[in-house]
């Protein structure tokens, strides 16, 4: 009876281990599938405007709009600046940005819906996040843009951080003045691609909507907002 005692702690210690481990190889294994995808993926004339407005911020010192055409959202740049101070591959340097973008996306998923499903049953939530990544990886916008040197897997990311943190904040899983982050990141994302513009006022309906007294509601609205503006004043 004693043994028993001992071993159950042990045996589900070793039964969370193992969970744990599938989980972060299923995640290591996505990472790899996206890295060999992203350099497969054959020449894009649209990706030297992203890498040649770091490579002018980073070697001239010359900023977009003002010296040279540049046709996105500028929060990008800075980032591929410094990917052109590191390494001399500039468009090595690029993809692999991109790359870092989706794989910490996908590990954003994984980690929501474990997160999600867990106090049900740790099975099942390994099996949710390993269905939900395959999806990810599987989806044909992320087949067509993931570790192309564009805008598109930064912004990605920065989008799915403010709905993930929003839904905390929905949820009481954490604070109103959260709300911040969640309006300081999709002001990030809008000021990568301008598309992401569109999740600044759906996430702003959402805050003023939450249950809350009606005071409370236009406040966590006003806590979004400063995100928003905070990121859209730099």
């Amino acid at each position: 009876m004693t043994t028993a005692l001992h071993a159950s702690p042990k045996a589900a210690r070793r039964s969370r281990a193992g969970v744990a481990l599938g989980v972060t190889l299923a995640w290591a294994f996505i990472g790899a599938v996206l890295f060999a995808r992203a350099m497969a993926q054959p020449f894009s004339h649209d990706e030297h405007q992203f890498i040649a407005a770091g490579w002018w911020l980073a070697k001239a010192g010359l900023l977009p709009y003002r010296d040279f055409p540049y046709h996105h959202m500028p929060y990008q740049i800075p980032i591929n600046a410094l990917a052109v101070q590191l390494s001399p591959y500039v468009l090595l340097s690029g993809r692999v940005i991109s790359w870092l973008a989706a794989w910490i996306a996908s590990g954003l998923l994984v980690a929501a819906v474990w997160a999600e499903f867990r106090q049900r049953s740790r099975r099942l939530a390994a099996a949710a996040a390993g269905a939900v990544a395959l999806a990810f990886v599987s989806q044909p916008i992320v087949v067509f843009t993931t570790g192309q040197a564009w805008n598109h897997d930064g912004a990605s990311l920065l989008a799915l951080a403010a709905v993930i943190v929003q839904l905390r904040v929905i949820d009481g899983r954490a604070s109103a003045r959260w709300g911040t982050v969640v309006g300081l990141l999709a002001g990030l994302a809008a000021g990568v691609r301008l598309s992401y513009a569109v999740l600044c006022p759906l996430l702003l309906v959402s805050a003023a909507a939450m249950p809350a007294a009606r005071s409370d509601r236009w406040k966590n609205a006003a806590w979004v907002l400063l995100g928003i503006f905070i990121a859209g004043s730099r």
